[in-house]
């Protein structure tokens, strides 16, 4: 007989208890470690599609400004403004500004590369309206092309020297030739691509011809031909961006 249930043996107040290997979740609860280590697994996941989604869209260009004439080009990395020679026919214009990139890799004529896009600003004899772009479409084809020398500046009235002789006159073409364009705002026109030479080799040849304001903007795009194809869409979306203030 035991006075009380102290007096029990094999009964120790000081008895460690049992490690409940349960503690700290509920039965049938989740397991912590594994949540955790997918919840790193999916951050790590997204963290690589990102950077492949960035490394795959990012755009290999740069920013061309000219604060004084207000204009702003979007280039390729490719393209530099290099010492390279350009076909555009602006020795009869009055050409305010104007600055080529050409394809460092590209092709090269006495040295100079040819491969590239010119922006050039002209003055205009007069401010621009939308309804002189219909009668300005026989201007412009006259001169790209012209069926000799070139023709006086029509924007400005001005008398035109000589072709230079480095570059042969392109065969006259019809004013259906040319499209109606808008680039960021600015109408004009786009020519057909076609075909001119330089030193006896072949280029084909792209230019843009539009209006704002009391200037006119330039933008001519040339390639030797069996570089034309790999080389005209970089061309062609620096040209697209143009902006003219």
């Amino acid at each position: 007989m035991y006075d009380s249930d102290l007096d029990q043996p094999n009964y120790r107040l000081d008895a460690p208890r049992r490690a409940d290997k349960h503690r700290g979740r509920r039965r049938g609860g989740p397991r912590w470690d594994r949540v955790i280590v997918v919840l790193i697994v999916a951050v790590v996941a997204a963290a690589i599609i990102y950077f492949v989604v960035r490394a795959l869209t990012h755009e290999n260009t740069r920013a061309f400004t000219n604060a004084q004439w207000g204009i702003s080009l979007k280039l390729d990395n490719r393209l530099s403004k290099a010492n390279g020679k350009s076909l555009a026919p602006l020795s009869h214009a009055v050409v305010l500004y104007s600055a080529a990139f050409f394809d460092r890799d590209g092709a090269r004529i006495n040295g100079r590369l040819v491969d590239g896009i010119e922006v050039a600003v002209l003055q205009s004899g007069s401010a621009f309206k939308p309804e002189d772009l219909g009668p300005l479409k026989g201007v412009v084809a006259k001169m790209l092309w012209p069926a000799s020398a070139p023709p006086h500046n029509p924007f400005s009235g001005s008398s035109s020297p000589s072709p230079s002789p480095s570059s042969s006159a392109a065969p006259a073409k019809p004013a259906a030739a040319l499209a109606a364009v808008t680039i960021n705002g600015i109408p004009g026109f786009v020519s057909d691509v076609y075909q001119q030479t330089m030193s006896g080799t072949a280029f084909e040849v792209r230019a843009y011809v539009l209006f704002k304001g009391e200037r006119y903007y330039m933008l001519w795009l040339q390639a030797r031909a069996d570089h034309w194809n790999s080389i005209a869409p970089v061309l062609e979306k620096a040209a697209q961006s143009l902006k003219a203030q």
